[in-house]
């Protein structure tokens, strides 16, 4: 029986409406959207029932919705937080992404991963999402010392990520020529020298003018972003790259107008947002999942890789400083959910031929898991902080260059 949909209009319309029950459903048992989404796509697409299939409407919005994840990871990131607390978001980030990497890196030429494989395998461990994080605000502990230092390292331990990822699937003509593998980065570092001076510049510009609409100015972020993530593809690298990069040179824009935040953030995660969890979970085979032990075998070894590198790395860091027993272990809570930054990398990995549906599958597998134990374990110390009276009170561990 076919069950494919032939109208994109229909096609839009039965994405949104899975995506409002996902989120009614889900929301109410407190389970990450983005989950259901998933799992709502490998169902109904082609590994599925094939009710949705791909093109025409699915994968360019989906490949849109790709580029706002980016974008919102780089205006989550509180630039006067990382400012203030250099040395422990420094130190943090550093850890977090070699205690991840490297291992990851080992671990897939062990298994047979060819070298770009098994770095980008590395540099997908290596990030994480900070799912957590409005459990701690709502706790107030978002001004916590261990809490900033995973804030702020979380910017260094993604651009660190994207950077391999530039490395990776570089231009084809770098392979010709000799230190070819530098020249996306080179272009990259003058790209963003110049968007981190621009930007903010044009955006001072375009977003103070007092007869400037709503409309306006949510069309200059759109702007910026996908221009951003044009130029990171034209010089050779991933539009994923420029999207984080509008992300940072606009933070400090957005952050000082909360409505225009919330409006363009409002247009990706209500629509774009969407399509891409739906678009990655239609390249998502359910027979491979049921499979034994392929996926299942890898995904728990990619767990089990996240716990020990995230964990020893809130360790090493809370040690350094003076973190209690308790602040190191929410270091790593915080920071073991692999969710957008993640996927991220796996889909733009799998599309450049480097990662295999069985290795997609398996990151999903390690979403699930990490999205549903390490904010439930970071709510139970959080909790414990709190009720201790340090969630309101001055921060505990040393200060950053203090004694």
């Amino acid at each position: 029986m076919d069950l494919a949909i032939g109208d994109p209009v229909v096609q839009v319309g039965v994405v949104l409406l899975t995506a409002l029950l996902v989120h009614v459903v889900l929301g109410r048992l407190g389970l990450p959207v983005l989950l259901g989404l998933l799992v709502a796509g490998m169902l109904l697409g082609p590994g599925g029932v094939d009710m949705v299939p791909p093109y025409p409407i699915v994968e360019p919005l989906g490949e849109i919705g790709l580029l706002f994840v980016m974008f919102t990871a780089g205006l989550e990131i509180d630039l006067k937080v990382v400012a203030r607390n250099r040395r422990p978001t420094v130190l943090f980030g550093l850890l977090s992404f070699a205690c991840t990497a490297l291992p990851a890196f080992g671990v897939a030429l062990l298994l047979g991963f060819t070298v770009p494989a098994a770095v980008l395998l590395g540099a997908l461990i290596s990030s994480h999402t900070l799912v957590a994080y409005p459990m701690l605000m709502r706790l107030g502990l978002q001004h916590r010392l261990p809490v900033m230092a995973v804030v702020g390292g979380t910017l260094l331990t993604d651009t660190l990520a994207l950077v391999l990822l530039a490395l990776v699937l570089g231009p084809e003509f770098a392979e010709t020529i000799p230190f070819g593998w530098a020249i996306p980065v080179v272009l990259l570092a003058l790209l963003a020298a110049a968007a981190l001076w621009g930007v903010p510049r044009l955006a001072a510009a375009a977003l103070g003018r007092p007869t400037a609409s709503r409309a306006e100015r949510s069309l200059f972020a759109m702007v910026v972003l996908l221009g951003l993530a044009t130029a990171t593809e034209a010089i050779g690298t991933e539009g994923i790259l420029g999207a984080f990069l509008a992300g940072i040179t606009l933070n400090r824009a957005l952050a000082e107008r909360e409505e225009l935040r919330e409006h363009v953030e409002f247009l990706g995660r209500a629509f774009f947002v969407p399509f891409f969890f739906f678009w990655t979970g239609t390249l998502l085979e359910l027979a491979v999942f049921l499979e034994w032990p392929g996926v299942w075998s890898l995904a728990a070894l990619l767990l089990a890789l996240v716990v020990v590198g995230k964990g020893a790395a809130g360790w090493f860091a809370g040690a350094v400083f003076g973190y209690t027993r308790r602040e190191r272990v929410l270091m790593g809570a915080l920071t073991a959910p692999q969710a957008a930054a993640t996927l991220a990398v796996a889909i733009t990995a799998h599309d450049a031929g480097l990662f295999t549906d069985e290795i997609v599958d398996a990151v999903v597998v390690v979403i699930f898991l990490t999205c549903l134990a390490g904010p439930i374990l970071t709510q139970r110390i959080g909790r414990r902080l709190a009720r201790d009276g340090s969630g309101g009170g001055p921060p505990q561990g040393r200060a950053p260059g203090g004694a």
